[in-house]
């Protein structure tokens, strides 16, 4: 299995997080406030012998509950990691053919009616994408853009969600998915986040999310294998939101470590002549690539000037400023003036 249907497995496989999902639904498809006591799971399209493996490819989760104001609701939900051009037409498909299913015992009718059946697709590509519309699937003949059920559409990379109102559990699974490198995981807050949700089981689910993810960066760079094949410890053992937190500091640590050390041997390939002054200005360019994100890119120029003086320069290293971004990831004006200090500067904080 892919690293990243185990991910969403594991978000599946959650109570809590099951219930976020619901609970976003409902209000963004205005079904009304959830029972959240009468939801369960489904089979899958792939287990109703009906269809055998017509649908194999995109069975993820179907959940039944009831609203509080009494309607039966049938959610399908899908996550695709790739564009899909039919993916409306097997959505409905998919949902169609649990409703089907369910009738076969329940005997459906105008008096007993069937669950509402809605759709909810959780895109996570690299790329934004939107699923081609039924009018475009049916070459105008289906004005409606849109499937015929209730239908969300979640893209998770490139989706703007301010006005979502996302529950926490979901706002945590949208951060770890944009995460690409551990110290916008580290000033992020994402362990801390994690570590104060009531749950522990929905805590242990998304600290193995994002421990998928961070194997994942293995798969997609060079970069990123060199790193973890350095670290001390197996990023797959981690359990607890305090372990992520520390496997962070060390991959953080590895990433520049590695970066810079790729940098000193392009140099060293060169001519020899302006090669000291070239080493010297790409640890400045490597100082000043870490601290910006969390300084602020308005500190930029100020930096340059104080990292001019090889001497200050000296005091400084990639440890130390992993440090001071641990220290005031939170705190641009904090880290800043730590900068200033550590390099001697008397400059005021801005």
């Amino acid at each position: 299995m892919a690293l990243s249907d185990r991910k969403y497995k594991l978000l599946f496989d959650n109570d809590g997080i099951t219930r976020a999902w619901i609970s976003l639904a409902c209000r963004r498809l205005e079904l009304g406030d959830p029972d959240l006591d009468s939801i369960r799971d489904l089979p899958t399209v792939r287990n109703l012998s009906a269809w055998g493996d017509l649908l194999e490819q995109i069975q993820d989760r179907c959940w039944r509950f009831h609203t509080r104001q009494g309607e039966s609701v049938l959610l399908a939900c899908e996550v695709q990691s790739a564009p899909d051009f039919l993916i409306m037409m097997r959505l409905l498909a998919y949902a169609s053919g649990t409703v089907v299913a369910l009738d076969r015992a329940e005997h459906f009718s105008r008096r007993r009616p069937p669950p509402l059946p809605c759709l909810l697709l959780i895109y996570t590509g690299a790329r934004a994408w939107n699923p081609p519309g039924m009018d475009v699937l049916t070459g105008g003949r289906v004005s409606n853009p849109a499937p015929l059920f209730p239908y969300l559409y979640m893209d998770v990379l490139h989706g703007n969600f301010r006005t979502w109102d996302l529950p926490q559990e979901l706002e945590l699974m949208v951060q770890a998915e944009r995460t690409r490198t551990p110290s916008a995981l580290l000033t992020g807050k994402f362990p801390e986040n994690v570590a104060a949700l009531p749950d522990p089981h929905t805590v242990r689910a998304l600290v193995d999310f994002m421990k998928l993810t961070m194997l994942a960066w293995a798969e997609q760079s060079a970069h990123d294998r060199a790193i973890q094949d350095a670290l001390h410890y197996d990023l797959r053992e981690i359990t607890t939101p305090e372990e992520l937190a520390m496997a962070a500091q060390e991959y953080q640590r590895g990433y520049f470590a590695v970066k810079e050390e790729g940098r000193q041997e392009g140099l060293q390939e060169g001519r020899l002549e302006g090669r000291l002054e070239g080493l010297f200005q790409a640890k400045v360019d490597l100082m000043v690539e870490m601290l910006l994100p969390a300084a602020g890119t308005e500190f930029e120029e100020e930096l340059r000037l104080l990292l001019g003086d090889e001497r200050l320069v000296s005091r400084l290293d990639v440890n130390t400023i992993v440090d001071l971004r641990i220290q005031y990831g939170a705190d641009p004006a904090g880290l800043r003036q730590a900068v200033r200090t550590r390099l001697g500067s008397a400059a005021p904080a801005s």
